[in-house]
């Protein structure tokens, strides 16, 4: 009696075991949602990057938002990592790692990817700066000089100071005189665009009349955008 009472026992605990072991339903559909969350990055990083430079884009809105969602999404994939293994899952965690692997494989081809929509959009952007860069030049072919500022075109030369058509970077930062010759290699006059990209990140775009870019030594690597550079910091 006891014996066969000692491999119920045996058995009613085997059972259990592996019911732990399995995995249930709702644990499948988790670890799904969890895939699917996983490939955000390659999609949210490069059309983030799109949106930040499309004149006709909704960025300032939205663009805190699907940025907040991307970090809580990785944090949530984090975190249910961390659980299952809080939790004993054993060869299960192996399970919930594999969010958490694709979600970093992702994040970086998502910033590779966006490399390339932030050029294509710095082209276009070149692109949209003709007319300023056209009425600098006959300001100062009429008056022997460039404008001090921006605003001295108005109203004769252009009908307002234009912005960038960047959401992201909507201002033009101008220099002339002195200063432009001293820090700029001897040009009467630049433009400057602001476009960090991410934290610690001081990228810049320039124009210069003279087209001498060669000749400032900027810190990191200068790429040709058009008649622009841009300074990869």
């Amino acid at each position: 009696m006891c014996r066969k009472r000692k491999k119920w026992n045996m058995k009613k605990k085997a059972s259990a075991g592996n019911k732990c072991s399995k995995m249930k339903t709702k644990d499948w559909i988790y670890l799904a949602l969890l895939l699917i969350l996983s490939f955000l990055p390659i999609v949210v990083i490069p059309w983030s990057e799109r949106a930040a430079l499309s004149p006709d884009s909704s960025f300032l809105f939205y663009y805190p938002l699907y940025q907040w969602g991307l970090l809580v999404a990785g944090v949530y994939i984090l975190w249910s990592f961390v659980k299952a293994v809080d939790n004993k899952a054993g060869n299960r965690a192996l399970l919930w790692l594999l969010p958490v692997l694709i979600w970093f494989v992702s994040t970086f081809v998502g910033f590779r990817m966006s490399r390339e929509s932030r050029m294509q959009g710095m082209a276009e952007f070149a692109k949209r700066s003709q007319t300023l860069i056209a009425a600098i030049k006959e300001f100062e072919q009429d008056q022997g000089q460039p404008p001090t500022a921006l605003t001295n075109l108005v109203p004769a030369y252009l009908p307002e100071v234009p912005e960038t058509g960047m959401p992201a970077y909507p201002e033009y930062v101008y220099y002339s005189g002195d200063e432009s010759r001293e820090w700029y290699a001897n040009n009467s006059w630049v433009l400057i665009v602001n476009t960090p990209s991410v934290f610690l990140n001081w990228d810049q775009m320039f124009y210069f009349p003279r087209q001498n870019y060669a000749d400032v030594p900027f810190n990191a690597g200068v790429e040709r955008v058009g008649d622009w550079a841009y300074n990869h910091e």
